[in-house]
């Protein structure tokens, strides 16, 4: 995606929607369980901020010991890539597609 972004030099609008469209496609791919580290996310035009206190023990897979507890199927540790490699030429077209409207 940063290829992309440097490639279109994406204004502010096209920036904040490609964030979102990001994590609007990387949600399937967080891990869940009470879905309290789905919902408790900040997204500004150039992040996405995962908040709860164990937000990076869940994306590295490793807190004190190897986290083993992903309940949902198709989640684990590094969620971003996972969807990356699933969705990217999704995201790319929707991208497209808001940059031509």
């Amino acid at each position: 995606l940063s290829k992309i972004k440097k490639n279109l030099k994406l204004d502010g609008r096209a920036q904040a929607f490609l964030t979102s469209t990001v994590a609007k496609h990387m949600d399937k791919y967080v891990p869940m369980d009470k879905g309290d580290l789905r919902t408790n996310v900040s997204l500004t035009p150039n992040t996405i901020t995962y908040e709860m206190p164990y937000a990076h023990a869940q994306y590295v897979g490793f807190t004190k010991g190897p986290v083993v507890n992903y309940t949902t199927p198709g989640t684990g540790p590094y969620w971003d890539k996972r969807m990356l490699s699933a969705e990217a030429n999704d995201i790319k077209k929707e991208l497209v597609d808001f940059i031509r409207r």
